[in-house]
């Protein structure tokens, strides 16, 4: 069985003394520590692989008994049982992943592995740790890149709105009070962005059709000409009479 066992603090202080109870209450084969602090909580982790499983139901109970919360009120306890050798690297390998380099890797001196093994273990949870980081990264780019987009469309379509749809005589003809016309309209607007604006060669129609029934409901929020109800009638194909 692997543990880890996991500090929400960083201070020195508590870690050794961690340590002093680890190595006081739990029998264990190899034992690495590290810092995270690219967290909202700076935390420490200790792996522990093959620990002496005491004859216990409920192992988090047994070890706060055993004074484990007297050492820091915060502490997290993760079990992991039916290991094999990839469970014991990636045990003794996540609590190194935000170090880049063996130099890094602080509390060594109650690490019971040695240098070579030790940065295999490091290198191994870094690679993971940086691919992780990419793919998070990547999809926080795309969403903010996705929003400014959006941002970029609702100002185009504004302009356009208050420079063609609401013309003195579109407004006579009460062109804009037909959901069905203002659709097409705000269609339109949000293809010619597409085309002209971001030069798409192709795009989701889809997209188009919901940003213009949202577009018509905000429209009709802030204008009497519009109304709400008739967007929806229209939206979801509903025809009756009030």
């Amino acid at each position: 069985m692997n543990i880890t066992l996991t500090m929400f603090s960083n201070e020195s202080e508590k870690i050794e003394t961690m340590y002093q109870w680890i190595k006081e209450n739990i029998k264990y084969e190899k034992m690495s520590i590290g810092i995270h602090k690219n967290a909202t909580r700076p935390h420490v982790h200790y792996g522990l692989t093959k620990i002496e499983k005491p004859n216990v139901k409920h192992l988090r109970l047994y070890y706060n008994k055993k004074g484990l919360k007297e050492v820091h009120p915060d502490i997290k306890l993760s079990v992991h049982e039916n290991i094999n050798e990839e469970d014991c690297k990636k045990c003794l390998g996540y609590p190194l992943k935000e170090y880049e380099k063996f130099e890094e890797i602080k509390y060594r001196q109650y690490i019971n592995i040695d240098d070579q093994e030790l940065e295999g273990y490091r290198v191994f949870a870094h690679g993971v740790y940086r691919a992780a980081n990419y793919i998070k990264n990547n999809k926080e780019e795309k969403k903010e890149a996705g929003n400014n987009r959006m941002l970029s469309l609702e100002d185009y379509v504004t302009k356009k709105i208050e420079t063609e749809m609401m013309t003195e005589e579109k407004i006579m003809k009460k062109e804009f009070d037909d959901p069905a016309k203002c659709y097409v309209e705000i269609f339109n607007m949000v293809c010619e962005y597409s085309h002209e604006e971001e030069e798409k060669i192709t795009w989701r129609w889809t997209d188009i059709s919901n940003y213009s029934y949202s577009k018509m409901y905000r429209l009709a929020r802030e204008s009497s000409n519009l109304n709400r109800r008739a967007i929806i009638r229209f939206q979801q194909k509903i025809k009756y009479k009030e």
